[in-house]
């Protein structure tokens, strides 16, 4: 049976090394056989040698560390075989046979996203989103600050937004790392900032269409469905990155997580505490336009509509009694 010889270092980094019978050094010194870039192993650490019976076994030479087997140090000889793992030193080495079976290969993921999809997800158009996003961000608490000096509140939001963007993007790069072992950090970074720009650009012409128009009920109702169809992308955009999962699996998770958002959101509404109040509240909101454009209605119409207001509830609170 053919042995193959599988390291893996403390950065994960994997090598192979074919077992032919010979006898061979394993050490961080270059005239070893096998060469290991690790601080915790000797210059000579252990040797890869046959018995009596050609039969390929482990021995530690005197080591600092040792050789570790299922984490207990042994200065014994290891018999080599498939499926035995050692510890050297913080590397890896597992034993492997040349024949076993492999999973089948992974679905490469951009070849099913369109190409402006995947020219976002490059170092160029990575870093091309996430200052969008950030200019965006600096460019809306600019225009939205009302004190003299805004210098401050830009930079705070600035560096709030690229602390989220971190610690979001790092969550996810981490629960989904791929079965390449990568992290992904700069294109999970484009899939967040991507959909955080898209929201951020929603919110701003959102407020426009309430200051225009303050009392069309779709507008919040259109609002909550960009705000959960953005959630949806962004894990399907995750996903994606990470290379798991099919297309519609990646979609179902997604419109799942919008879903259970959804379901939160009514709990909490259902469960509000809804007291009367007889003080209206309007949605109030400035904005640098022409009082000319801006619809409005006299002060008698709002006078009749305040007084159908407060009859209504002079006739709810009889009927109460």
């Amino acid at each position: 049976m053919a042995l193959i010889l599988e390291i893996r270092d403390r950065r994960g980094t994997t090598t192979w090394h074919p077992l032919n019978g010979a006898t061979l050094t394993v050490g961080r010194g270059l005239s070893n056989d096998i060469i290991l870039d690790d601080p915790y192993v000797d210059a000579r650490h252990a040797s890869i040698a046959p018995d009596e019976s050609g039969a390929l076994s482990v021995r530690d030479l005197g080591s600092v560390n040792g050789v570790l087997i299922e984490g207990v140090r042994t200065h014994a000889a290891v018999p080599v075989r498939a499926g035995v793992e050692l510890k050297i030193g913080r590397t890896t080495l597992r034993v492997r046979d040349r024949d076993e079976p492999v999973p089948p290969a992974f679905v490469e993921a951009s070849y099913s996203i369109p190409r402006s999809v995947r020219w976002a997800l490059t170092v160029r158009g990575s870093l091309l989103v996430v200052g969008a996003f950030l200019t965006a961000t600096a460019l809306t608490t600019w225009l939205s600050a009302t004190e003299r000096s805004t210098g401050t509140d830009v930079f705070t939001a600035v560096i709030a937004a690229v602390v989220a963007l971190a610690i979001w993007s790092g969550t996810w790069a981490v629960a989904v790392r791929g079965g390449d072992r990568r992290f992904h950090m700069r294109s999970h970074l484009a899939v967040a900032s991507a959909a955080a720009l898209v929201m951020v650009l929603y919110s701003t012409l959102n407020e426009w269409l309430v200051f225009f128009f303050p009392d069309v009920w779709v507008l919040p109702f259109a609002y909550s469905m960009m705000f959960l169809l953005a959630i949806a992308g962004v894990v399907v955009g995750h996903l994606t990155v990470a290379g798991v999962l099919t297309q519609r699996l990646r979609w179902r998770a997604g419109l799942g997580v919008s879903g259970a958002l959804l379901l939160l959101a009514l709990a909490a509404y259902g469960v509000r505490d809804d007291r009367f109040s007889d003080v209206p509240r309007f949605p109030g909101q400035l904005k640098p336009i022409s009082a000319r454009l801006v619809p409005t209605r006299t002060v008698d119409e709002f006078v009749d509509a305040m007084g159908d207001a407060r009859s209504k509830a002079d006739e709810a609170i009889a009927r109460a009694k």
